[in-house]
């Protein structure tokens, strides 16, 4: 009960990131900087956070899926359809190496920022910026600095991968799992795990495909190879992981 100065558990969307760089060849960023900081905050144990798929398809609902700036009434009714407390938007820009992200944290019912933070550093430590930039988001979300200091935040290139080129196969995967194209999604998250053999996420995700494919040996199979990889797997998604590894048997 202390983990805020009220008892709303804080409810927060984070839309899709705006590319200013100025580069279309820069647009892969803003999936990664959205799947990490979704990833990240999701681990909290006082924040929920929607998911990428349910955030994308709210924004099909609402014809808003190709938007790429969106106004104050466009946040009002995905907040209101998400259930949303905060809504955080964000933008980056990449300048060859070079990466600086920008998050806007608001309060969902009346839009008011409740604090801009930002992060610039190289893009291979993109993984860095966003830990340093969801610890500062908390305190705009009526966290205590005692629950924010004792939450559970593991880095999100642990939890995930810290490598970019895994993640955009990752992301690739994903994009296509939600779209039905399970066996193109489990070719792509076999080309995450060449780069990062360690990447449960990826395992967890072939095991969620070949489910849906109805080839449920190999299904469990990869399942126990995620958990085999138990410590770059957030507690959560640990937890959910064995929820279905022990049912499917």
């Amino acid at each position: 009960q202390q983990f805020a100065s009220h008892l709303v558990k804080p409810a927060v969307v984070i839309m899709p990131f705006s590319n200013n760089s100025g580069d279309e060849g820069s647009a892969s960023i803003g999936e990664a900087l959205l799947d990490m900081f979704i990833s990240d905050l999701s681990q909290s144990r006082y924040v929920t956070v929607p998911r990428r798929d349910v955030v994308v398809s709210t924004l099909r609902e609402l014809n808003l899926h190709k938007a790429t700036s969106f106004t104050s009434e466009d946040l009002g009714k995905i907040a209101q359809k998400l259930k949303a407390t905060h809504i955080i938007q964000g933008s980056y820009i990449k300048a060859g190496d070079h990466c600086r992200v920008d998050v806007d944290t608001r309060e969902a019912r009346s839009m008011e920022s409740r604090g801009i933070d930002k992060a610039e550093g190289v893009y291979a430590d993109l993984s860095a910026m966003v830990d340093s930039l969801t610890r500062k988001l908390k305190s705009h979300l009526n966290l205590t600095d005692e629950a924010i200091a004792h939450d559970i935040d593991e880095r999100v290139g642990q939890v995930t991968t810290r490598s970019p080129e895994a993640r955009r196969y990752y992301i690739e995967g994903r994009n296509l799992h939600d779209l039905g194209a399970c066996a193109k999604s489990i070719e792509s998250m076999e080309k995450a795990l060449q780069i990062d053999p360690e990447f449960a996420l990826a395992y967890k995700s072939i095991s969620e495909s070949y489910n849906n494919l109805g080839l449920l040996t190999k299904s469990r199979e990869y399942a126990a190879k995620a958990l085999d990889h138990a410590d770059r797997i957030s507690e959560r998604e640990r937890y959910y992981l064995q929820i279905q590894f022990y049912r499917s048997s």
